[in-house]
Protein backbone atom coordinates (compact mmCIF):
# COMPACT_ATOMS: atom_id res chain seq x y z
CA UNK A 1 0.00 0.00 0.00
CA UNK A 2 2.97 2.17 0.57
CA UNK A 3 4.37 1.74 -2.93
CA UNK A 4 1.23 2.41 -4.05
CA UNK A 5 0.79 5.82 -2.36
CA UNK A 6 4.39 6.83 -3.23
CA UNK A 7 3.59 6.16 -6.61
CA UNK A 8 1.27 8.32 -6.40
CA UNK A 9 2.76 11.21 -4.91
CA UNK A 10 5.11 10.93 -7.82
CA UNK A 11 2.30 12.79 -9.61
CA UNK A 12 1.95 15.55 -6.98
CA UNK A 13 -1.25 13.38 -5.78
CA UNK A 14 -3.18 14.91 -9.49
CA UNK A 15 -5.94 12.64 -9.77
CA UNK A 16 -5.89 13.15 -13.64
CA UNK A 17 -2.18 12.67 -14.04
CA UNK A 18 -2.41 9.37 -12.13
CA UNK A 19 -5.64 8.38 -14.53
CA UNK A 20 -3.32 9.39 -17.49
CA UNK A 21 -0.75 7.02 -15.97
CA UNK A 22 -2.64 3.84 -15.16
CA UNK A 23 -4.56 4.56 -18.84
CA UNK A 24 -1.08 4.65 -19.94
CA UNK A 25 -0.40 1.59 -17.88
CA UNK A 26 -3.17 -0.79 -19.09
CA UNK A 27 -3.10 -0.18 -22.75
CA UNK A 28 0.59 -1.04 -22.31
CA UNK A 29 -0.14 -4.59 -20.42
CA UNK A 30 -2.72 -4.94 -23.68
CA UNK A 31 0.75 -4.29 -25.85
CA UNK A 32 2.72 -6.40 -23.57
CA UNK A 33 0.05 -9.49 -24.14
CA UNK A 34 -0.02 -8.96 -27.69
CA UNK A 35 3.39 -8.88 -28.01
CA UNK A 36 3.85 -12.06 -26.16
CA UNK A 37 1.11 -13.85 -28.19
CA UNK A 38 3.06 -12.76 -31.38
CA UNK A 39 6.09 -13.93 -29.89
CA UNK A 40 4.67 -17.68 -29.68
CA UNK A 41 3.38 -17.37 -33.58
CA UNK A 42 6.46 -15.99 -35.01
CA UNK A 43 8.49 -18.94 -32.87
CA UNK A 44 6.17 -21.57 -34.46
CA UNK A 45 6.29 -20.20 -37.48
CA UNK A 46 10.29 -20.27 -37.27
CA UNK A 47 9.95 -23.27 -36.14
CA UNK A 48 8.07 -24.69 -38.81
CA UNK A 49 10.44 -22.98 -41.64
CA UNK A 50 13.18 -24.44 -39.66
CA UNK A 51 11.65 -28.14 -40.73
CA UNK A 52 10.84 -27.26 -44.14
CA UNK A 53 14.60 -25.87 -44.40
CA UNK A 54 15.76 -29.50 -43.11
CA UNK A 55 13.71 -31.09 -44.77
CA UNK A 56 14.71 -29.34 -48.21
CA UNK A 57 17.96 -29.57 -47.44
CA UNK A 58 17.91 -33.71 -46.97
CA UNK A 59 15.68 -33.31 -50.69
CA UNK A 60 18.76 -31.20 -52.19
CA UNK A 61 21.55 -33.64 -50.84
CA UNK A 62 19.87 -36.60 -52.75
CA UNK A 63 19.77 -34.66 -56.20
CA UNK A 64 22.91 -33.59 -55.73
CA UNK A 65 24.18 -37.57 -55.29
CA UNK A 66 21.76 -38.19 -57.92
CA UNK A 67 23.04 -35.59 -60.29
CA UNK A 68 26.61 -37.11 -59.54
CA UNK A 69 25.53 -40.63 -60.44
CA UNK A 70 24.22 -38.96 -63.55
CA UNK A 71 27.79 -37.10 -64.72
CA UNK A 72 29.55 -40.35 -63.69
CA UNK A 73 27.55 -42.81 -66.05
CA UNK A 74 28.01 -39.90 -68.74
CA UNK A 75 31.44 -40.01 -69.10
CA UNK A 76 31.61 -43.13 -69.53
CA UNK A 77 29.10 -42.04 -72.60
CA UNK A 78 25.39 -43.93 -71.04
CA UNK A 79 23.29 -41.05 -70.67
CA UNK A 80 19.45 -40.44 -70.92
CA UNK A 81 18.86 -42.07 -73.55
CA UNK A 82 20.94 -45.60 -72.83
CA UNK A 83 19.34 -45.12 -69.40
CA UNK A 84 15.82 -45.30 -71.10
CA UNK A 85 16.68 -48.25 -72.83
CA UNK A 86 17.98 -50.13 -69.81
CA UNK A 87 14.87 -49.48 -68.61
CA UNK A 88 12.70 -50.63 -71.30
CA UNK A 89 14.68 -54.05 -71.46
CA UNK A 90 13.84 -54.84 -67.42
CA UNK A 91 10.68 -53.71 -67.98
CA UNK A 92 10.04 -56.24 -70.75
CA UNK A 93 11.66 -59.11 -68.87
CA UNK A 94 9.71 -58.14 -66.16
CA UNK A 95 6.26 -58.09 -68.44
CA UNK A 96 7.20 -61.30 -69.97
CA UNK A 97 8.06 -63.15 -66.79
CA UNK A 98 4.83 -62.08 -64.87
CA UNK A 99 7.14 -60.74 -62.32
CA UNK A 100 6.93 -57.41 -60.60
CA UNK A 101 9.56 -54.73 -61.94
CA UNK A 102 11.30 -54.58 -58.61
CA UNK A 103 12.42 -58.18 -58.71
CA UNK A 104 13.44 -58.01 -62.75
CA UNK A 105 15.63 -55.40 -61.39
CA UNK A 106 16.87 -57.58 -58.79
CA UNK A 107 17.39 -60.61 -61.92
CA UNK A 108 19.10 -58.24 -64.04
CA UNK A 109 21.85 -57.24 -62.12
CA UNK A 110 21.96 -60.61 -60.25
CA UNK A 111 22.45 -62.08 -64.00
CA UNK A 112 24.55 -59.04 -64.84
CA UNK A 113 27.05 -59.64 -61.73
CA UNK A 114 27.22 -63.95 -62.21
CA UNK A 115 26.76 -64.85 -66.00
CA UNK A 116 28.07 -61.72 -67.96
CA UNK A 117 31.28 -62.05 -66.25
CA UNK A 118 31.78 -65.36 -67.08
CA UNK A 119 31.13 -64.42 -71.08
CA UNK A 120 33.40 -61.54 -70.77
CA UNK A 121 36.55 -63.44 -69.43
CA UNK A 122 35.95 -61.79 -65.68
CA UNK A 123 36.31 -63.66 -62.78
CA UNK A 124 32.36 -64.35 -61.23
CA UNK A 125 31.67 -62.36 -58.15
CA UNK A 126 29.31 -63.16 -55.75
CA UNK A 127 25.99 -60.84 -55.08
CA UNK A 128 25.73 -59.76 -51.58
Amino acid sequence: MICVVDNISQYDYDVEKVINEFSDLEGLRLQRKNLQESILFLENTNRNLQQQCDGNEVFVNKHKQLINAYEHLETMKFGIKELWALRDTVMEIARENGIPHEEAVKRFLSDVVLQYNNKLDFSPKQIA
